[in-house]
């Protein structure tokens, strides 16, 4: 998928490496898709420009792996943003927080945050409303912004708003 992405806004901006259009591809998930998402992005050639995750868990890799994940340390340089709840009956947060710590401390991730919210709840989504989780994933992804190449939207033409995948 990251890959397809890349080739969209190649086919935009030609002037682009590989390399440049994945730093405009941000790559998220919800849960269990959060895991899948970030193996995605992990085994992707290139740094991509971010990754968010809700009430989700790494990949388990574990410090035996280290050795075989080498490689992947130099991959760790986009940001990360990750938003956990409390418990529930479906993810345990304590256990949660220790699969995100073994991450960290085995692929050393050099921009990652952690965010809790209380009224963050894995079984029964999101019980923040839309604009509160659209207002947090646009404060990661501005926080960005002096690393990746984004338009005003305020400045595309009606034409191009259409397709904001192009940036």
């Amino acid at each position: 998928i990251i890959q397809r992405e890349v080739e969209f806004i190649r086919k935009k901006h030609t002037n682009l490496t590989a390399e440049q259009a994945a730093k405009r591809i941000f790559v998220g998930g919800f849960s269990q898709g959060c895991c899948v998402a970030l193996e995605s992005v992990l085994n992707y050639e290139h740094a991509i420009g971010g990754f968010f995750g809700h009430v989700g868990h790494p990949p388990v890799v574990s410090v035996g792996d280290q050795q075989s994940l080498e490689h992947l340390k130099g991959r760790m340089d986009f940001p990360m943003k990750i938003f956990l709840g409390l418990d529930d009956e479906i993810m345990q947060i304590e256990w949660n927080i220790r699969l995100w710590a073994n991450f960290c401390r085995v692929l050393q991730p050099k921009k990652m945050s952690i965010k809790f919210f209380p009224f963050l709840f894995h079984s029964g989504g999101f019980c923040m409303n839309d604009d509160q989780q659209n207002q947090e994933l646009t404060k990661f992804i501005k926080s960005c912004r002096g690393k990746i190449d984004f338009p005003d939207l305020n400045k595309l033409s009606e034409e191009e708003r259409k397709d904001v995948r192009g940036w």
